[in-house]
């Protein structure tokens, strides 16, 4: 298993190493991008990565969201881009809490504790467009063709991509 991570982090530093890149860092929302904080690496040639994730647990429950997404940038100019984009992204989270219901007879709350988990996964190819503003700032819109596996069954829905970055690097 190591031996796959290091070659996939070897895969993904080899385009960086012959290419001019730029570094983003912000937050990202979505279907195929996940749900959290997000960074980011574009390369000159078009090609670029993002990796978002939010890992909230406590004793009661909480979230776990990650996903990663390649993008090729179609054209750009100096405020605006055009790309295409194919991301995978999962979703896992518990929820416990009291459910009480007053009994008028004895008249005593009936509490019962309930957990609800749920999971999903998502994953295919979308357009978007990235904005460019003050120096360092990229809004980047996309809409995916998703297709979905959770608790709520199979789906192929187009639920958006949104992500707000400060951008560097050469």
């Amino acid at each position: 298993m190591n031996k796959l991570l290091g070659l996939m982090f070897a895969a993904l530093l080899l385009p960086a190493t012959a290419d001019a890149t730029k570094n983003s860092l912000g937050f990202a929302a979505g279907s195929t991008y996940g749900v959290g904080l997000s960074y980011a690496l574009d390369l000159d040639s078009g090609h670029g990565f993002q990796l978002t994730g939010l890992p909230y647990w406590s004793e009661d429950g909480g979230l776990i969201a990650a996903g990663a997404n390649y993008r090729y940038t179609f054209h750009q100019n100096g405020r605006v881009g055009i790309y295409g984009s194919f991301g995978i992204a999962g979703m896992m989270s518990k929820d416990t809490y009291q459910n009480c219901d007053w009994n008028e007879d004895t008249q005593v709350d009936n509490c019962t504790d309930v957990v609800e988990e749920s999971f999903n996964l998502a994953s295919g190819p979308g357009v978007g467009l990235q904005m460019f503003f003050w120096e360092n700032m990229v809004v980047r819109f996309e809409l995916p063709l998703t297709m979905r596996y959770g608790t709520d069954g199979f789906g192929i829905t187009p639920i958006p991509n949104v992500a707000l970055m400060y951008r560097w690097g050469d």
